[in-house]
């Protein structure tokens, strides 16, 4: 085994120190989703920029950083930039739930409690690819004792244990045996008669309320075997899959980022309004989107402004395409002041009223009474965080794999003039891609 012998010598030729170690090595080319599928590690996740410059999967925790719904993340997520700062070839991956203060008083929900309010993670093994070069490493967490000897005996043992032999995945055999949605469209429509009353009552201005659409398969999907077929149908996405148990995981291939850092340099987008692409000429004229999108982009061009210096952005917003519908989008970038950090970003931004809402507060309780189920991860963040950069995507268009259960979240910004029917026409758009890969 190439790799096995080229991290030997690594570690050999190296001077191990306490706390964090990486040893890298470049590799052959290989379908990084497929032999992430053949894994038998509990912990596995995916990671692909938009421009897929970078594919990262990922095996097992040599460190992470984990909140309990209903904690702060504010705290955990200053670690993290400083254990980047200290060790700069180290990387974590993970996630942030939509808004934890919530998600600790929605209905309770099994399902994401191993993701909790924030999970990063340093997997123990990464197979990837960045700026064309396939590489793969071996992170492990050293104590002050340890000695050159004991690290080989573990990483030998570790990697001894992975599936190198990555079998082209069989075509789809499984079918959709049933589908629930949660709400259903009666409870839609009643829900948003209600939040017309509170639009009348001047409560807020615009809310986001979403929809969980669950499949049930005739057999088990592995779920990173979905991800690389849905993924297969998109580009100019982030593609991502968390999972931290057996039998359990996030995937999304999302068309929207909340910001990326490279340095000093933050880039990110307003992102809003829904049309089918074959009537995005349209998407320009109509006044509801324009309206929903305008409360995006002002928002994060606020923030922005008092972290930026030198802020500058798109002067009218321009088409972003998914799949089978467009979006209005503007682009913003800047140069953050020295005295800011990624952690102050996220928190006065997440989430935006892309997800949320405005007024916030007022959206956010209104999303907390009229949803009848967990968000977890769904319309949070997801990402990597490192000393050179970071990126953080929202994780819409996104599912909950559950053995042979797909959970397919989807979401509509709700204007006073809104129509319910209208906006569960939506709903349904926004998962049209999870539709047409199960062929219903």
């Amino acid at each position: 085994m190439i790799e096995k012998a080229a991290i030997l010598d690594a570690i050999r030729q190296a001077s191990i120190s306490f706390g964090l170690n990486r040893f890298e090595v470049e590799t052959t080319q290989r379908d990084l989703l497929a032999w992430l599928a053949q894994q038998q590690d509990a912990v596995r996740l995916y990671w692909e920029d938009d421009k897929c410059t970078e594919r990262v999967a990922g095996l097992g925790t040599a460190h992470d950083y984990r909140v309990e719904l209903g904690d702060t993340w504010l705290d955990q997520m200053k670690l993290i930039e400083k254990q980047v700062r200290l060790y700069p070839t180290m990387r974590y991956f993970g996630g942030i739930s939509f808004s934890n203060a919530y998600d600790c008083q929605s209905p309770s929900d099994q399902l994401w409690e191993q993701f909790g309010g924030l999970r990063f993670v340093l997997p123990r093994f990464e197979l990837g690819i960045k700026n064309e070069r396939y590489y793969f490493a071996y992170n492990v967490l050293c104590q002050a004792n340890e000695t050159c000897e004991n690290v080989i005996d573990t990483f030998s043992q570790l990697i001894d244990q992975l599936n190198w032999e990555v079998k082209s995945p069989s075509s789809l055999s499984m079918s959709v045996v049933g589908r629930q949605d949660c709400p259903e469209q009666s409870k839609w429509e009643e829900v948003l008669a209600q939040v017309q009353q509170d639009f009348d009552q001047n409560r807020y201005e615009k809310v986001v309320l979403a929809r969980r659409s669950t499949f049930e398969l005739s057999e088990t999907v592995d779920p990173f075997l979905l991800l690389r077929g849905l993924k297969k149908s998109h580009s100019h996405t982030f593609n991502f899959g968390f999972q931290f148990e057996k039998g359990l995981a996030f995937v999304g291939t999302s068309p929207e980022y909340l910001f990326q850092t490279k340095e000093r340099q933050i880039r990110s987008v307003a992102v809003a309004g829904t049309t089918l692409q074959t009537q995005q000429s349209a998407l320009l004229e109509n006044e509801k989107n324009r309206k929903e999108q305008r409360y995006v982009y002002d928002m994060i061009a606020a923030v922005l402004a008092q972290f930026c210096q030198n802020l500058n952005h798109t002067h009218d917003p321009f088409i972003l395409r998914y799949y089978n519908v467009s979006h209005l989008c503007h682009l913003l970038e800047g140069n953050l002041k020295e005295d800011v950090s990624v952690s102050d970003v996220l928190m006065a931004l997440h989430p935006t009223p892309a997800v949320g809402g405005v007024e916030k507060e007022s959206a956010l309780a209104a999303i907390q009474a009229y949803e009848p189920f967990q968000r977890g991860w769904y319309s949070g963040l997801v990402g990597v965080v490192g000393h050179e950069s970071s990126c953080f995507a929202v994780a819409i268009r996104s599912l909950l794999v559950n053995k042979n259960y797909c959970h397919a979240f989807s979401g509509a910004g709700i204007l006073k003039e809104s129509r319910s029917d209208l906006e569960w026409d939506e709903l349904e758009l926004k998962i049209q891609n999870v539709k047409d890969y199960f062929h219903i």
